[in-house]
């Protein structure tokens, strides 16, 4: 494991054991130092009560004092002490002081003993999962489920710890009790055990949308023939639809894809129609013959089943995420999914070298490498083109011109410098799963080309393709690229709006255009005005300049909003600068408030953030 992804993990562990056990931890050594305050004051009373009693005999008060030694809280409230029954009712019901500290104890202990637990759990399910590939959709299933449920348990428990310790710590140790930070706690406690119970029963949207065209059969006849080959050859079931589309990868799914064109089902599989440009007949075949090997493999129908839960696993952690409360649950489920990674990157690596190894056997191993090579290197460029294009400051008017930027300048592009790196380390994009390093899986088919060797087989064009055999192949790929076009101009504008300052009416435009200005009514018939300059009230002006952090204040029984901005310089005495401006909002308007406030200040930090890099 990489120095940076260990120290990350293990960070994520210390974040997983301070929720787990601070709180329990605390609640424990609290309620013990309590009911040993309580069994030092039981004791002398009954000290006292025994001093006041005058005829008792010697032997009576020996065996009196030393029953008086014995007593503690605990012991007064499990039953186990008959004589002191009617003060063990007074003291250890449901309300009284004693009781509560020995529940308090009960339940912090057995919060303690399940955080072990949960932590045994998820070693043993992760470390099933890693030794077992098999095994792992059951091993996941069954974290997935056990971890809800546990994590809802954790998030009830700590939250009535946290409004019995609100309470306890300060009247305990300094006889005193505040009640706004009982009723903070309590609202605290109150929302997250809110969110952990009804985010478990939440239903997650998975949709697959990905663009491309299905290629009817009689569209690409060879096409289909030589796939059904290769799944005939591999013994499995061919795919039900294939379909085109402009990313720079190949793949196949038993995941239902939301197409433009309607829902496809069933086995599918993706081919790429710049990549079929690149690549000659036999090294496609390679590739089509690795997908196919997926389908054999069950790969697919893993990644089917699997997919859903990981989905539905990170919407609920993005849930947990949202509220303190919560997130002592979101840092073990996020322990769970990284511990359970490690295994599904080990067999997702396994599976795409037995992919390679059976496209191969069908092919040769030289397809196969050269294959990988010519994909690794047109990734690779393109990307470089398009950061090279999105970096651009100025707005892209007509055509990019993607495919033929790419195509014509990959051969230039395998002469740089930097290209054999930029190959050797990638690994081919793909959308379902992670793929090991390009060196590896060239070893893997023992046909490992020297780095020196990589530039030359990028620059060998072929002669025949498969993109030949698809007919009005240009008239299906060429609305891919006008949508994928525009979507990234479209992008490309939203960035430029998030950059510009602005310097001019033209960049001015751009920038009213994401972030117009946006008024928000007051009470009293004024309002406020925020936007890209910074917030305009009817007494004052404030530019994004002057705020360094900000704090807000609803009011309450009629009185303003307050909002509290913090600015960059130094007041008297050195201290911070802050100014507090009253905001008459309402019910309806504060939240929009709100939001305005924070998008737009957000973009001026972005704004100045990009011109401190591009400075510097």
């Amino acid at each position: 494991m990489p120095a940076a992804l260990r120290l990350a993990f293990f960070k994520l562990l210390g974040f997983a054991l301070l929720g787990l056990f601070l709180l329990p931890a605390v609640t424990w050594w609290v309620s013990g130092h309590g009911l040993d305050r309580f069994t030092t004051e039981l004791r002398a009373s009954l000290s006292a009560s025994l001093s006041d009693t005058k005829d008792l005999s010697s032997a009576d008060r020996e065996g009196a004092q030393a029953f008086v030694a014995s007593v503690t809280a605990q012991s007064l409230c499990d039953g186990s002490l008959a004589q002191l029954q009617s003060l063990a009712q007074e003291l250890c019901g449901a309300t009284g002081d004693v009781g509560q500290f020995v529940l308090a104890r009960r339940i912090s202990t057995a919060t303690l003993w399940l955080g072990a637990f949960t932590l045994l759990l998820i070693a043993a399910l992760a470390g099933l999962a890693y030794v077992r590939p098999r095994l792992q959709l059951a091993a996941f299933s069954a974290g997935w489920w056990s971890l809800r449920a546990i994590s809802a348990l954790e998030v009830l428990l700590q939250a009535a710890m946290l409004v019995w310790l609100s309470f306890w710590i300060t009247a305990l140790f300094f006889n005193i009790y505040i009640v706004k930070l009982i009723v903070i706690a309590g609202a605290l406690a109150a929302m997250g055990a809110w969110i952990a119970i009804t985010a478990i029963f939440k239903r997650v949207s998975l949709e697959n949308t990905i663009s491309g065209v299905p290629i009817p059969r009689e569209q690409a006849p060879a096409l289909w023939a030589r796939v059904r080959q290769h799944a005939t050859k591999l013994g499995t079931e061919p795919p039900r639809q294939i379909i085109a589309g402009i990313d720079a990868s190949f793949f196949v799914t038993e995941a239902p894809l939301k197409l433009a064109q309607g829902e496809a089902s069933g086995r599918s599989l993706f081919v790429s129609l710049p990549l079929l440009r690149v690549l000659s007949r036999q090294e496609a075949d390679a590739v089509l013959a690795h997908e196919m090997a997926h389908f054999s493999g069950g790969d697919t129908a893993f990644g089917a089943a699997m997919g859903p839960r990981l989905a539905a696993y990170g919407h609920y952690m993005a849930a947990l995420g949202q509220n303190a409360m919560t997130l002592l649950a979101f840092y073990v489920l996020n322990l769970f999914r990284a511990a359970f990674e490690l295994a599904l990157s080990k067999s997702s690596r396994d599976r795409e070298f037995a992919a390679d190894r059976a496209a191969a056997g069908l092919t040769s191993g030289d397809a196969i490498a050269r294959s990988l090579i010519k994909v690794s290197a047109y990734s690779a460029y393109r990307n470089t083109v398009e950061q090279s294009l999105f970096e651009h400051n100025q707005r892209h008017e007509g055509p990019l011109g993607l495919a033929q930027r790419v195509a014509h300048g990959l051969t230039a592009f395998a002469q740089t410098p930097d290209f054999q790196a930029a190959v050797a380390e990638s690994a081919m994009p793909h959308p379902f799963d992670s793929h090991p390093p390009l060196r590896q899986r060239l070893q893997q088919v023992g046909a490992d080309y020297p780095a020196d060797a990589f530039a030359g087989i990028v620059e060998q064009a072929p002669t025949e393709t498969w993109a030949d055999l698809i007919l009005d192949v240009d008239a299906l790929e060429a609305p891919l690229w006008q949508q994928y076009e525009a979507m990234f101009a479209d992008q490309h504008e939203q960035h430029l709006a998030l950059r510009y300052e602005p310097a001019d009416e033209a960049e001015r435009a751009i920038v009213l255009r994401h972030f117009p200005d946006v008024e928000i009514a007051l009470k009293n018939g004024g309002a406020v005005r925020i936007s890209y300059r910074g917030m305009d009230t009817p007494e004052a002006n404030l530019q994004w300049d002057q705020v360094s952090a900000v704090q807000y204040e609803e009011g309450s029984f009629g009185t303003s909003d307050k909002l509290t901005v913090t600015h960059p310089e130094k007041g008297r005495l050195g201290m911070a600068a802050t100014t507090t401006y009253k905001l008459a909002l309402t019910a309806q308007t504060r939240e929009p408030f709100k939001q305005a406030f924070g998008q737009y200040w957000r973009r001026h930090q972005i704004m100045r953030q990009l011109q401190q890099q591009a400075a510097g």
